[in-house]
């Protein structure tokens, strides 16, 4: 398969340091764009360590042709394990992490990992697509319908993920193959680019002949409206005529031919391979009778809301049923079957605990449930901590909020209870990082270069906090140094 690549990056017009890092390797038939967070230098090291460990362990495998999927699996899990131990070597380094997306070109087939909210786009007749599913907080709130599509692009939490590479000892990776034909073009690009960017105004820039100029003019578009994050983009063009069609396709005729082989032989007359052919058909049938009941128990547990309400039980059921699809299609049916029903027996515990609703009603009002016990978890943390004495308002919105949304549920107006909730829960945070803000300004103007050591290791963790999301963590420790500079003045007099 013949690509032609071209990766660039650029700080943009806010930040003082570049976070992202990318690989444009067409020996190896890597491509990845990383977006490190953890503020100072530390989402820097994020980012170019997890690309760093992909290139190495891709070059590792030439001359073995290990298998795609597990390959790229494998190598996001090492790099995952790499930064989060470097994340516990350095108090600067604590915290950091990094979103990925890589592209692997192998066996004449193109495969896409991806953790966290970088993207792949696919540039098709005229057309981008997105072709990686977000892992971020606002994703999952649009997936459940609790905010429009406007409300998400200005969202506060926007820039949340639920995955990163590197901030836990395990990442969960999703890996894909994706088909493409000559003349497609695949973007893998940060949040910091795809964020501003329509997804026209990507085709119409990559439709052109020579791919740097189009990657230019995005990041120059993206510059244009504001350029308050880095940006970073590589762009693959598919060449010749070429139609790529995914490895389970072709698998599935292998197997259909293989098949009728062994249907000859029975027909043939070879007794002993009957009587094995007509246990493996069992086994098969039972095998796909297990998943099409997990695939249901999955569904089930979705539309209940239990991405919202328990995300581990789903996660589990949804992981154990892609193994069972994997056992099943290289031919072990047994396996399969355990498999899976392994994970219906996670849908049954996951929904044993849920709300006793059905329907759409039922996922309504866990939603709205869920969204009350969170806010009123936030709450109480806000009256106990920093934001009762710089924004006492802001939690009297959110317990008003608070007793409007149980009132609605109470008079079996799910959807609004969920609405009032979330909408609560975002101001509350915006509530957070606006006193967060203002409490680290308050304090490093009190402090100054000369100023008490302890406040100022208290400021350095109320950045960190802040970079990593932390706005609670990040004003809590600014006031607390905002309340040793005070102690120390009243002593002072």
């Amino acid at each position: 398969m013949k690509v032609t690549s071209c990766g660039r990056t650029d700080t943009g017009r806010v930040r003082s340091a570049n976070e992202d890092s990318l690989l444009v390797d067409d020996e190896l038939g890597l491509y990845v764009v990383a977006d490190g967070m953890g503020g100072h230098a530390a989402g820097e090291v994020a980012s170019r360590t997890c690309i760093e460990v992909l290139q190495e362990r891709v070059s590792a495998d030439l001359g073995r042709d290990s298998e795609p999927r597990g390959l790229l699996t494998e190598a996001v899990g090492l790099a995952n394990r790499k930064v989060h131990e470097l994340s516990h070597e350095s108090a600067d380094m604590e915290g950091m992490g990094t979103t990925v997306v890589a592209t692997l070109c192998r066996r004449g087939s193109l495969w896409i990992a991806h953790v966290g909210d970088s993207r792949a786009y696919l540039v098709r007749g005229g057309r981008a697509s997105q072709v990686t599913e977000d892992h971020s907080v606002v994703a999952e709130q649009l997936r459940h319908n609790l905010i429009t599509a406007e409300q998400a692009r200005a969202s506060e939490m926007r820039n949340v993920v639920t995955r990163a590479v590197g901030t836990e000892a395990n990442v969960e990776v999703d890996v894909q193959e994706q088909t493409v034909a000559g003349g497609d073009v695949l973007l893998l690009c940060s949040d910091g680019l795809s964020n501003p960017l329509q997804p026209q105004e990507i085709a119409e820039a990559l439709s052109g002949k020579d791919l740097c100029n189009g990657l230019e003019a995005l990041i120059a578009k993206a510059n244009e409206r504001g350029g308050d994050d880095n940006m970073t983009g590589v762009a693959l063009r598919i060449g010749g005529d070429a139609s790529i069609a995914p490895v389970h396709v072709r698998a599935r005729h292998r197997l259909r031919v293989w098949l009728m082989c062994w249907a000859l032989a029975i027909v043939v007359g070879v007794a002993c391979w009957g009587v094995l052919g007509r246990v493996r058909q069992a086994r098969r049938q039972g095998a796909e009778l297990a998943i099409t009941e997990a695939q249901g128990g999955v569904e089930s547990l979705e539309r209940a809301g239990a991405a919202v309400i328990d995300p581990g039980a789903l996660a589990e059921a949804r992981r154990s049923l892609r193994k069972a699809r994997s056992e099943y299609d290289r031919g072990r049916y047994a396996d399969a079957a355990d498999l899976a029903r392994y994970s219906l027996e996670q849908v049954s515990e996951a929904l044993s605990r849920l709300p006793a609703q059905s329907g759409v009603a039922g996922a309504t009002a866990a939603e709205a449930l869920h969204a009350l016990r969170v806010l009123e978890g936030k709450l109480k943390v806000a009256g106990e901590g920093a934001l009762a004495v710089r924004s006492p308002e802001a939690i009297q919105r959110g317990r008003d909020a608070m007793g409007e949304a149980q009132l609605a549920l109470d008079r079996g107006r799910s959807a609004e209870a969920a609405g009032v909730a979330a909408a609560a829960i975002q101001q509350l945070n915006a509530a957070w990082l606006a006193a967060a803000e203002s409490a680290i300004a308050e304090a490093e103007g009190l402090t100054g270069p000369d100023g008490p050591e302890d406040v100022r290791r208290l400021i350095d963790q109320a950045h960190r906090a802040l970079s990593a999301s932390d706005w609670e963590g990040a004003c809590s420790l600014a006031q607390e140094g905002l309340d040793l500079l005070r102690e120390a003045g009243a002593e002072g007099r």
